[in-house]
Protein backbone atom coordinates (compact mmCIF):
# COMPACT_ATOMS: atom_id res chain seq x y z
CA UNK A 1 0.00 0.00 0.00
CA UNK A 2 1.25 3.47 -0.86
CA UNK A 3 0.09 6.71 0.72
CA UNK A 4 0.13 10.22 -0.66
CA UNK A 5 -0.35 13.10 1.73
CA UNK A 6 -1.30 16.69 1.02
CA UNK A 7 -3.63 15.71 -1.82
CA UNK A 8 -5.60 18.74 -3.06
CA UNK A 9 -9.42 18.70 -2.86
CA UNK A 10 -9.74 18.77 -6.65
CA UNK A 11 -7.79 16.34 -8.85
CA UNK A 12 -4.67 17.80 -10.39
CA UNK A 13 -2.69 16.18 -13.18
CA UNK A 14 0.42 15.95 -10.96
CA UNK A 15 -1.33 14.01 -8.19
CA UNK A 16 -3.24 11.83 -10.65
CA UNK A 17 0.05 10.97 -12.34
CA UNK A 18 1.59 10.04 -9.00
CA UNK A 19 -1.27 7.58 -8.39
CA UNK A 20 -0.82 6.12 -11.88
CA UNK A 21 2.92 5.78 -11.28
CA UNK A 22 2.21 3.70 -8.16
CA UNK A 23 -0.18 1.51 -10.15
CA UNK A 24 2.34 1.09 -12.99
CA UNK A 25 5.07 0.14 -10.49
CA UNK A 26 2.93 -2.63 -9.01
CA UNK A 27 2.02 -3.95 -12.46
CA UNK A 28 5.67 -3.96 -13.52
CA UNK A 29 6.72 -5.94 -10.44
CA UNK A 30 3.95 -8.53 -10.80
CA UNK A 31 3.03 -8.57 -14.51
CA UNK A 32 1.30 -11.97 -14.43
CA UNK A 33 -0.65 -11.40 -11.22
CA UNK A 34 -4.36 -10.75 -11.22
CA UNK A 35 -4.95 -7.31 -9.87
CA UNK A 36 -7.71 -5.00 -8.79
CA UNK A 37 -6.95 -1.35 -8.20
CA UNK A 38 -8.43 -0.04 -4.96
CA UNK A 39 -7.90 3.60 -4.05
CA UNK A 40 -8.84 5.14 -0.72
CA UNK A 41 -9.21 8.82 0.01
CA UNK A 42 -9.31 10.06 3.57
CA UNK A 43 -10.35 13.66 3.89
CA UNK A 44 -11.72 16.01 6.54
CA UNK A 45 -15.28 17.18 6.35
CA UNK A 46 -18.78 15.79 6.08
CA UNK A 47 -19.37 12.17 5.14
CA UNK A 48 -21.70 13.11 2.28
CA UNK A 49 -20.22 12.73 -1.19
CA UNK A 50 -19.03 16.13 -2.34
CA UNK A 51 -18.57 17.69 -5.75
CA UNK A 52 -14.83 17.27 -5.26
CA UNK A 53 -15.29 13.54 -4.56
CA UNK A 54 -17.22 13.24 -7.83
CA UNK A 55 -14.45 15.11 -9.67
CA UNK A 56 -11.87 12.65 -8.32
CA UNK A 57 -13.99 9.67 -9.35
CA UNK A 58 -14.50 10.98 -12.89
CA UNK A 59 -10.82 11.86 -13.34
CA UNK A 60 -9.59 8.53 -12.01
CA UNK A 61 -12.11 6.65 -14.13
CA UNK A 62 -10.65 8.26 -17.25
CA UNK A 63 -7.08 7.58 -16.12
CA UNK A 64 -7.65 3.96 -15.14
CA UNK A 65 -9.87 3.03 -18.07
CA UNK A 66 -6.82 2.44 -20.28
CA UNK A 67 -4.87 0.61 -17.55
CA UNK A 68 -7.51 -1.77 -16.19
CA UNK A 69 -10.36 -3.86 -17.49
CA UNK A 70 -12.65 -1.27 -15.93
CA UNK A 71 -12.63 -2.99 -12.54
CA UNK A 72 -11.33 -0.69 -9.84
CA UNK A 73 -12.76 0.76 -6.67
CA UNK A 74 -12.62 4.09 -4.91
CA UNK A 75 -13.25 4.30 -1.17
CA UNK A 76 -13.83 7.45 0.86
CA UNK A 77 -13.31 7.97 4.58
CA UNK A 78 -14.39 11.29 6.03
CA UNK A 79 -15.28 13.08 9.25
CA UNK A 80 -12.62 11.42 11.39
Amino acid sequence: MAALTGVPPAPTRVVRQALLDVYDTVVTKEPAAERHVALALCRPGATEISESDDEWTEALDLDLEVRTDGAWSFHLAADG
